[in-house]
């Protein structure tokens, strides 16, 4: 049972960069956030949208810095769309000398200028994009890789070598270690699915296919003694969900509820260079996503230390739906025994949070 029950919860001092500050009249939703390290330097992206969540016109923005804390000025890595597309940041992945940018694509139906529909309804052409860089300043143009998926993460590679995406209820997984070809949708059962699309209107649909009582999205895996534990944000109930696979992500079981306590929001699984397992995450059931914690475990199943990274109730400054919560949707890397992690605030702002391997002791 993966659970954290924590006996140790201590507060962390980090140092914080912020990315990305909208005033009014700007582009002043972002959400979605990731990094990457690559050839030396930082890389961040997110999802960038003129007033509300996901709305027509999203686009995806970029930021590089040399040390994590003084970031270049944002530009458009997916730019914003005629055709009323939306665009999400899908996360990064590195293959040497080369440095991969995902964006998830998706329409409302009606047309390119309507204001985007209440809920998360009447989506149509979900796909996956990637564009390429040798340097990290000049990308490719886009290919569409078929595969009907907003990602919650860039591909990241398992104990095995193999890649794997994490969705909402389907895990594509790929032996190309450039991550561009020949990926494969596993996932939750039913799967595949025909005509489901894994974003956020399909993970619904697919719950109502289960019939399990579960209703889950927004996955992120440990990977224990050759098991995957994919762990999933459990949007009827305030205990993070699980799904197992012994076979390289082919196939999953039936999910089970954990005891790891969550705010229902998204969340990042990790391994640490030290060998700890972590997750960070809103660890606290009720309340405005705050704080913001990462949670530590020797084992992968008791989480019973607890480092607080973020607890400022930081006031919204711009109107917009679907704008709740403060610390959102955080991922992380390690470098050179510091960690950073980056996330939206009251899903307008961009933040990073550094601080070392040793203030987790």
């Amino acid at each position: 049972m993966v659970n954290n029950h924590c006996g140790s919860i201590r507060t962390l001092e980090p140092e914080i960069a912020c990315l990305y500050e909208p005033q009014a009249g700007e582009w002043t939703y972002s959400h979605h956030a990731s990094l990457a390290y690559f050839r030396g330097r930082f890389y961040a992206m997110w999802s960038n949208g003129r007033v509300n969540e996901d709305d027509r016109g999203q686009r995806v923005l970029y930021s590089v810095s040399g040390d994590g804390l003084v970031w270049s000025r944002p530009a458009a890595l997916y730019e914003s769309r005629k055709d009323g597309a939306v665009l999400t940041a899908a996360g990064w992945y590195v293959h040497g000398q080369t440095l991969n940018a995902y964006a998830g694509c998706y329409f409302y139906a009606g047309e390119a200028n309507d204001p985007r529909p209440q809920g998360d309804v009447a989506h149509f052409g979900t796909t996956l994009l990637c564009k390429t860089s040798a340097n990290g300043t000049d990308w490719s143009e886009e290919t569409d890789l078929h595969l009907p998926i907003v990602p919650n993460q860039g591909p990241q590679r398992l104990a095995g070598g193999r890649l794997m995406i994490c969705g909402n209820i389907t895990f594509p997984y790929t032996d190309d270690p450039a991550g561009l070809t020949g990926w494969r949708v596993g996932g939750l059962a039913p799967c595949p699915c025909a005509g489901l699309q894994d974003d956020s209107e399909g993970f619904h649909r697919h719950s109502a296919l289960r019939n399990d009582g579960f209703d889950v999205c927004e996955g992120s895996y440990l990977e224990v003694n050759g098991c995957i534990r994919m762990l999933l944000r459990n949007v009827r109930d305030h205990l993070l969900c699980m799904s197992e696979s012994r076979d390289n992500g082919e196939s999953w079981s039936p999910l089970s509820l954990t005891g790891f306590t969550d705010n229902n929001s998204k969340f990042y699984c990790m391994r640490l260079s030290d060998g700890r397992y972590a997750v960070i995450s809103n660890p606290e059931e009720k309340g405005p996503r705050c704080p913001l914690a990462i949670s530590l475990s020797e084992n992968g199943e008791s989480f019973d230390r607890r480092y607080l990274i973020a607890t400022e109730r930081l006031p919204r400054r711009h109107e917009g739906m679907y704008k709740g919560g403060i610390y959102g949707y955080p991922h992380a890397i390690e470098v050179n025994g510091m960690l950073y992690v980056i996330c939206s605030v009251n899903k307008e702002d961009i933040r990073v949070f550094r601080f070392p391997l040793s203030a987790l002791q």
